[in-house]
């Protein structure tokens, strides 16, 4: 790249913006590795997982009304104007917001759009395809979306569009086999397998 674009590329990005969706994202994973660590067994300075639950619904409420300013105000913040990094802050965010479907949609359209652009990660896209699939009750297309097995031995995705090729979708956006990804999921969550 040269000198030009990237200084062309660095004045596209608001600075401001970009601390303001990093510091929302560490407020909304501090919550969420804590209730981790928690099932897993790892001493958390006496919090208990009701205490550690509330607070992740009420950063997830505070986070929404934010993500919806943003967008109102910015549109989806693609990888050339937020980097890739603050534009996959954002779509993490936005993928917990299970209370706010409709604004889901409106964020995965957007991205969608952003996508043929190669302004967004496919692999952001792909999950939050997913998880607004899963959270309508409809099949799912990537396999992102992980439940336990009624032996609550491993993880294994919930109901799947097409099953048999799964992995071809998953390859389409950047993503791993299923096979590997249920182990990613059983070694991240082992606290919450049976033995």
């Amino acid at each position: 790249m040269s000198n030009n674009c990237f200084s062309q590329l660095k004045s596209n990005i608001d600075s401001t913006l970009i601390s303001r969706i990093d510091s929302l994202k560490l407020e909304d994973q501090k919550w969420r590795n804590l209730l981790t660590d928690f099932e897993n067994g790892v001493n958390i300075n006496n919090l208990s997982k009701e205490f550690i639950s509330e607070n992740i619904s009420k950063t997830d409420s505070l986070n929404y009304f934010e993500l919806e300013k943003i967008i109102q105000k910015n549109g989806y913040p693609t990888i050339s104007r937020f980097g890739s990094t603050s534009s996959h802050n954002f779509w993490l965010m936005v993928q917990h917001q299970d209370n706010h479907i409709a604004f889901q949609e409106k964020v995965l359209l957007l991205m969608k759009e952003a996508l043929l652009k190669n302004e967004v990660s496919g692999k952001d896209y792909a999950y939050l395809t997913d998880r607004v699939l899963v959270n309508k009750g409809e099949k799912q297309m990537y396999g992102t979306q992980m439940t336990l097995n009624k032996e609550q031995t491993s993880y294994e995705p919930k109901s799947l569009f097409d099953p048999e090729k799964v992995n071809e979708r998953r390859m389409s956006v950047g993503l791993g086999p299923i096979e590997l990804y249920i182990q990613t999921m059983n070694n991240r969550y082992f606290g919450t397998l049976k033995k």
